[in-house]
């Protein structure tokens, strides 16, 4: 249980006796204890493991550890989670997990909440002060509806793209990285290669729409490929000459089948 404006100095080495703080047990090594002062008072739960990225707190690293871990040397950082650490002030606050919808006012300019600080939401208040943050100006060209993002994740900032439904259900009030939760961009298609067709290759559309045949089992019909024949969908020798050859197909049944014309 920390003490708000304490400064604590966490064991880096893992010798100390004083668990999780220095006893200065590092003496005539290169490791130093890292000073933190709290800014709260409240629990905190520092790592023991040494392996933390998130160092001098716990990021659950200990376990991916050998369960006979405790007392054995290993090189830093060993078992860290390989993610880039944000820091604490670089997040923003969810704010609402849902937009806010404004009606606002051809040529008004607005000042978007870009923190999730402030207390009048989907704007500006000024809670950003003394943070990295400043608020996102946007001028209406109409009058009309806009919905603003408020959980401060969208990619379309400032207003919604519906990443809110991917946060947690408890999101509000939570600080997250920016753009935790956006989707990855789509690999852009490789241009297609259009295949010069020689005329002799291609196909006549002999008509827009099916047509109906009523066919007879086990009676063998022979359809048009190329599309010249007067005698549609079926062959009457018009291919001839070409690569095109007629498609077999023997009836299963009698009934009335719609080919491709």
């Amino acid at each position: 249980d920390v003490k708000a404006g304490e400064t604590y100095y966490w064991c880096t080495c893992g010798k100390s006796k004083n668990q999780p703080f220095c006893d200065g047990a590092h003496a005539g090594s290169k490791f130093t204890p890292i000073a933190w002062t709290a800014s709260a008072s409240e629990t905190k739960h520092f790592c023991a493991c040494k392996q933390a990225g998130t160092a001098p707190f716990c990021d659950g690293t200990h376990q991916k550890m050998p369960q006979d871990a405790v007392g054995k040397a290993y090189a830093p950082k060993s078992f860290a989670k390989q993610e880039v650490q944000i820091e604490e002030a670089d997040k923003v606050v969810c704010a609402k997990k849902a937009p806010i919808p404004v009606d606002v006012k051809a040529g008004e300019t607005y000042y978007w909440c870009t923190c999730g600080k402030s207390k009048n939401q989907p704007f500006c208040d000024g809670s950003h002060a003394g943070t990295k943050f400043t608020p996102t100006a946007w001028t209406a060209p109409a009058s009309e509806t806009k919905y603003f993002c408020a959980c401060k994740q969208s990619a379309s900032a400032p207003f919604c793209d519906g990443t809110h439904k991917q946060m947690p259900e408890d999101a509000e009030g939570k600080a997250f990285a920016p753009l935790s939760f956006k989707k990855p961009e789509p690999k852009p298609e490789a241009p297609k290669q259009e295949v010069q067709i020689e005329n002799a290759d291609k196909v006549v559309c002999a008509k827009r729409a099916p047509i109906a045949v009523d066919v007879k089992a086990g009676e063998t019909y022979y359809w048009c490929t190329c599309g010249k024949s007067e005698k549609q969908p079926f062959c009457d020798g018009s291919h001839a000459g070409t690569k095109f050859t007629p498609a077999v197909w023997v009836a299963a049944t009698s009934e009335t089948k719609y080919f491709c014309a």
